[in-house]
């Protein structure tokens, strides 16, 4: 399984936390390397223009650690 990497709007009402809490949790249980990045002030989509930067930022990264 590849590495996942999950931006959550904490106030999301399409795809609510709680369920991202347990994707992330099954995921790492079974071994795979996860990285759940959560927004306080977001719903889905992570409007905000400081979600979104961060958004940009930890793809980046996670990219970059995995390509490089």
């Amino acid at each position: 399984i590849r590495p996942v990497l999950l931006n959550v709007g904490a106030k999301d009402l399409r795809c609510p936390p709680a369920q991202s809490v347990e994707v992330y949790k099954t995921l790492k249980y079974n071994g795979v390397d996860v990285k759940m990045c959560i927004y306080p002030e977001d719903n889905h989509g992570l409007p905000s223009l400081k979600a979104s930067v961060d958004t940009m930022l930890q793809t980046v990264q996670w990219f970059r650690k995995y390509i490089s």
